[in-house]
C-alpha cells in the first residue's frame, strides 16, 4: 500500500534582497515516511500554482490574500470614522509586517495541507502541484492518497482556540526509572553499558528547566535546525552532482576528439609508409 506524504507545513519564513526587488520567502517542508526536505517558495510562486489548480475546480480551501491583516485594519478605519486614513496607514506600517507575515504564512499552510487531505485528489495529483513541492518521480504514488488531516497549532499547542493547557512541573528523569517504579529505587541488572545499547539519558542545563511540552518544542527545534542542515547538504550534493556530470561530458567529448585524432595519425602513417615505397622504387 502507498503511504502517502506524512505533513507539509510552512514553519517559517525570511527575507531576501537577491534577486531584486527585497521579497519574503517561505520555507515549504514536505515529509514522507522515509525522509524530508525544504522548498523556498515566494508568494507569487504560491498565487501561480493557485491559478493553474483553479482551472481544474475551486480548491479545497480558499487562498489567503497578501495583505490580509493591512485591509482589515484600513477597513476598519473606513468604518465610522473609529480611525483616520493617516492612523490607519500608520498602524499597517513596519510594526504590523511581521503579524503580517505570519497570519500569511498560516493561510499558505492551511491551503496546502487542505489539498493533501481532501478525498478529491485531482489537485495535489496535478504535475504542476509535484513540481512546486519538488517531489521526485518516483514518490508521486503518495500523492494518490490522501493525508490524514491534522489540526492547527496555536500558541497555547492545542487544537482549540481558547483552550488552555495545564501541565504539572516535570520530575528530572533518574536512570532506571520507569511508570510504576519509584524513582529513588536504585536501578537493577548491570552497572556497565550493555554492548549495543544506547546510554542512559543525561538531564542537562538546558532541559532541567523544561516541562514535557517544552522538550517536545526542543527536540522539534532541533529536528528543525537538522533537516534545514540536511536541506543545505542536498543542495551541495546537487550541485557536485552537476559539476560530475558536465566533466563527465567533457572527458567524452575530450575522447571522441582523441580517437579522432588518432585515425587521422594512423592516415597519415599509411600514407607516409606509401610514399616511402615510392621512394625506394625511384
Amino acid at each position: 500500500m502507498t503511504a502517502p506524504i506524512q505533513s507539509i507545513t510552512l514553519p517559517s519564513s525570511e527575507t531576501r534582497t537577491s534577486p531584486s526587488p527585497k521579497h519574503t520567502v517561505y520555507a515549504l517542508r514536505v515529509a514522507l515516511p522515509v525522509r524530508s526536505w525544504t522548498v523556498w517558495r515566494r508568494y507569487s510562486e504560491f498565487l501561480a500554482l493557485h491559478t493553474t489548480l483553479s482551472s481544474l475546480g475551486n480548491p479545497p480551501a480558499a487562498f489567503p490574500p497578501k495583505h490580509a491583516a493591512r485591509n482589515t485594519i484600513r477597513a476598519i478605519g473606513s468604518l465610522g470614522g473609529l480611525l483616520s486614513r493617516e492612523a490607519a496607514v500608520a498602524r499597517t506600517n513596519k510594526p504590523a509586517e511581521d503579524e503580517e507575515t505570519r497570519e500569511r504564512r498560516a493561510g499558505l499552510e492551511r491551503y496546502m495541507r487542505a489539498i493533501l487531505s481532501c478525498a478529491d485528489s485531482r489537485w495535489r495529483q496535478a504535475p504542476e502541484f509535484a513540481t512546486f513541492i519538488e517531489l521526485a518521480p518516483s514518490d508521486k504514488k503518495a500523492l494518490s492518497v490522501a493525508t490524514p488531516a491534522l489540526p492547527s497549532q496555536d500558541a497555547s499547542g492545542s487544537g482549540k482556540p481558547g483552550s488552555q493547557r495545564i501541565t504539572a512541573p516535570r520530575q528530572p528523569y533518574v536512570p532506571g526509572s520507569y511508570a510504576g517504579q519509584a524513582p529513588n529505587r536504585p536501578h537493577q541488572g548491570a552497572t556497565s553499558r550493555t554492548l549495543g545499547a544506547p546510554p542512559p539519558p543525561v538531564e542537562t542545563h538546558q532541559t532541567r528547566a523544561l516541562d514535557d511540552e517544552g522538550l517536545v518544542k526542543l527536540q522539534q527545534g532541533q529536528m528543525d535546525s537538522q533537516d534545514a542542515r540536511l536541506g543545505d547538504l542536498a543542495a551541495v550534493l546537487r550541485r557536485q552532482r552537476q559539476i560530475g556530470l558536465a566533466i563527465n561530458q567533457e572527458l567524452q567529448e575530450q575522447t571522441d576528439m582523441l580517437r579522432g585524432l588518432g585515425e587521422e595519425v594512423d592516415q597519415v602513417e599509411s600514407k607516409m609508409t606509401g610514399a616511402e615505397r615510392q621512394m625506394d622504387r625511384l
